[in-house]
């Protein structure tokens, strides 16, 4: 990997560039998505300047595999079928990057259960690669047919799939990967038809040659497989190895989020298996902030997310009340609550919190009641006969208030529980209404904007005048800045709340866009991190539009050679945007335009102070926003 990197440092000019990165997007399964997301782009863009068919439709796969990883499925079939009329499969030049092409566009419509759209595909390229003699792309596809019907619960139409692609097997890396994908599909399904013993066996070679051709992806669904098989024979053993080996395979392509779902795996797993002192001191390394594993995990995973740590507080419970151990049990509890409060603090659901200590107020309120009768009939054996009618009447006394207290209480606990019921039903309307237009503007704008792009790209300029030429750039420049503009959107809206790393990698995207039209402007980009905290969506989306303008204004209007922004983060966050330009007058009650007053407003809707600094002069301006609360 790293020397694939190498290659495209050092290349000299664009062609060598776009081969170096190509070369690297070839191994797209093994790299991080923002790895793949940055040198994606790139290829693209320089395969279009080669207008090269060949070049252009691996560029545009490299591009089409990006949106696959980040889940735009819709995005990446309008980007291929903008290629794919000028690519033809009994081409030699342009094959190789029909059949990708053609193959993920299947894929994807089999990732949004179009499972007749994806085998139309799938049997359109099977007879092509059969008429050309291709038998990769033949052995390649009829496994992907198999994989549709595993996905369909049809285990004997899969194992005759199985068989054909397995009969197309040539030698050769790219024949051992797709041996090893098929190795897995025919061990799923000896596990649908319950021959378990088959299964074991095809699972274990799918392990073997899966690392052996180095993909993780395949390398880590066959140890999923793995571990399920062997935990249903009762191996345990076995089944842990294959899920530890699984996190260290998570680890390799950068992604965090999996890693930290298959920590969650294996706490489960450890759960199920009775394991429960491994759970115990597993859960116990994870909250205390590390997580050294003398076997396998040897990384530093903090975790500071509410949300995991009530997962991981969970666990643990489950696990002391298991084995026994009733006090440690008790104080997990105790953590599990006070984590729920800092839960519900941070999502502003204030009312449910002042409900919940209301509730145990009236509780203790009717235990102190309670205990104030046992004394009185107490007293009443004491003071025998005599007191018997004194304290009859004070017993009834104490009831009438009793049972008009327990019925105010009850009213208000009522009144309460509708309330919140009601706020409950208001934000799950708004929740749905920001996923609803997420999906909107992914689904509709998202496609028509990319489809704009990509046949914009077809249109000549030889012919057209210099006005027609200015507009055609124009066009090219307001799409491309449309389609970042919505990606920035869906972004923020399709994700309930953001961390400030989240933000940070999605600033140095747009950095790096930034980078090829200010060449002369220098940007650096300063990260410090130490807690990281996460912001509703639309506090996150503010956050980040502040700083666009921030850094589109000291671009445009400061004649700066450099620009720093500055995100840091420990009990509280702060971003400023630096640049060494003319200034400007640092009285902010002066400052106007619409850029500037959409920033003001901004911030304040959503409780942070802006502020700028700057001397008319060549001192430069300083952009600073932060909470006024932390």
């Amino acid at each position: 990997m790293n020397s694939l990197r190498t290659k495209i440092y050092q290349a000299k000019t664009d062609l060598e560039r776009l081969n170096a990165i190509l070369a690297l997007c070839e191994v797209h399964y093994n790299i991080p998505r923002d790895t793949l997301d940055k040198y994606a782009y790139e290829a693209y863009s320089l395969a279009l300047q080669t207008k090269n068919d060949s070049l252009i439709s691996l560029g545009a796969f490299a591009k089409a595999q990006d949106y696959y990883r980040w889940g735009w499925l819709d995005s990446a079939v309008v980007l291929i079928d903008g290629v794919l009329p000028r690519l033809a499969f009994d081409n030699k030049a342009t094959s190789e990057g029909y059949f990708k092409l053609m193959r993920l566009k299947a894929i994807s419509k089999g990732g949004r259960m179009d499972y007749l759209g994806a085998l139309d595909i799938l049997y359109q390229l099977v007879k092509e690669a059969e008429s050309i003699g291709d038998l990769l792309n033949l052995s390649i596809n009829q496994n992907s047919i198999a994989s549709i019907a595993l996905a369909r619960n049809y285990p004997e139409e899969a194992l005759t799939w199985i068989k054909k692609a397995e009969t197309n097997l040539g030698l050769g890396l790219d024949f051992q990967t797709a041996k090893a994908s098929i190795l897995i599909n025919k061990a799923n399904a000896f596990i649908q038809l319950e021959k378990e013993d088959s299964a074991v066996f095809y699972i274990n070679r799918g392990v073997e040659l899966s690392k052996e051709v180095n993909n993780l992806p395949i390398y880590s669904t066959a140890l999923q497989r793995k571990s399920e098989l062997a935990l249903k024979r009762g191996d345990l053993i076995e089944a842990e190895h294959a899920l530890i080996e699984l996190l260290e395979a998570r680890k390799l392509t950068g992604d965090q989020n999996l890693y930290a779902d298959d920590k969650e795996a294996l706490l489960n797993f450890y759960l199920k298996s009775g394991q429960n002192e491994k759970v115990i001191n597993l859960a116990n390394n994870i909250l205390e902030g590390t997580m050294p594993d003398p076997n396998t995990l040897d990384s530093n995973t903090f975790t500071n997310s509410i949300n995991l740590r009530l997962i991981y507080f969970e666990a643990l419970a489950k696990a002391y009340k298991a084995s026994g151990n009733l006090q440690k049990y008790q104080e997990t509890l105790e953590q599990i609550i006070k984590a729920k409060d800092v839960f519900y603090t941070i999502n502003s659901e204030r009312a449910l919190a002042e409900l919940q200590t209301q509730y145990e107020l009236q509780q203790k309120e009717n235990t102190i009641i309670q205990q104030q009768l046992d004394l009185i009939r107490r007293q009443r054996l004491v003071y025998g006969t005599l007191a018997t009618m004194a304290i009859f009447i004070l017993l009834a006394a104490l009831w009438i208030v009793f049972s008009k207290r327990q019925e105010k209480i009850q009213r208000v606990k009522f009144q309460e529980e509708e309330k919140f019921k009601g706020k409950k039903l208001i934000l799950e309307a708004k929740e749905q209404e920001r996923k609803r237009i997420s999906s909107d503007l992914h689904d509709n704008l998202g496609a028509f904007a990319a489809s704009i792009t990509s046949n914009l790209e077809y249109i000549k300029s030889d012919h057209l005048d210099d006005l027609g030429k200015t507009a055609l750039r124009e066009l090219q420049l307001n799409s491309r800045s449309m389609i970042s503009e919505l990606n920035d959107t869906i972004w923020a809206l399709k994700n309930d709340s953001l961390r400030l790393t989240a933000l940070s990698d999605r600033l140095k995207l747009y950095l790096q866009r930034l980078n090829s039209s200010y060449p002369k402007i220098q940007i650096n980009f300063y990260e410090e991190i130490m807690e990281d905290k996460t912001l509703p969506s639309a506090e996150a989306f503010n956050l980040f539009r502040i700083l666009q303008e921030a850094i589109n204004n000291a671009l445009r209007h400061s004649d700066c050679k450099l620009i720093t922004i500055s995100l840091k983060c420990h009990q509280s966050w702060s971003v400023e945007v630096k640049d060494d330009g003319r200034g400007i007058n640092s009285d902010t009650t002066n400052l106007s335009g619409n850029g500037l007053e959409n920033m003001k407003k901004r911030a304040k809707t959503s409780g942070w102070s802006i502020s700028w600094q700057g001397i008319i002069g060549d001192t430069g301006t300083s952009v600073r926003i932060e909470p006024t609360a932390n």
